[in-house]
């Protein structure tokens, strides 16, 4: 059993419920524009599902993740949950709490370990530094390369090749 979190993060996705065409203002807080959409793998047997945070204010502070619906046993019952798979997030202080206890202050990827994934746990809490992208648009031109999401240019206009990392 491994390779799972990797092999889902890269199957090939289909896009099922569109993104708008537009961030918009979250809910929550005034200071967060987002957007989301749904996916399904290629084969049909995984649906998943994106989000896409940035602030209003500060334009290295971003999130974009990757969820897989899964079903996890509870007392005999299944329970139904979202699992963040692979986040990519812009620069801000992020301390790790598993591998290692490194600090930074970049921009970074969050991965599930296999054996989070295994056991259930809904996010990825350690990261690594990347050099794959340094703003929102080519972190979203990266994550949906990455993530093998099929189709993605039709709603995505604005990563123009000037994006691609």
């Amino acid at each position: 059993m491994e390779n799972i979190v990797n092999k889902l993060i890269s199957c090939k996705k289909i896009i099922t419920k569109n993104p708008r065409k537009e961030m918009y203002e979250d809910k929550q807080s005034s200071v967060i524009l987002r957007n989301d959409f749904e996916c399904t793998s290629e084969d049909r047997m995984y649906v998943f599902s994106v989000f896409m945070r940035k602030s209003k204010d500060m334009e290295s502070l971003f999130s974009i993740g990757l969820k897989v619906e899964a079903n996890f046993s509870s007392n005999g019952s299944r329970t139904p949950i979202g699992i963040t798979i692979l986040r990519c997030s812009g620069s801000h202080e992020h301390t790790n709490r598993i591998k290692n206890k490194d600090t930074f202050d970049d921009f970074h990827v969050h991965i599930l370990e296999d054996q989070q994934y295994i056991q259930g746990q809904d996010k990825p809490v350690d990261a690594e530094t990347t050099r794959a992208y340094n703003n929102f648009n080519t972190a979203l031109y990266h994550f949906l390369e990455r993530c093998n999401i099929s189709g993605h240019e039709q709603f995505f206009l604005e990563l123009s090749c000037s994006n691609k990392p």
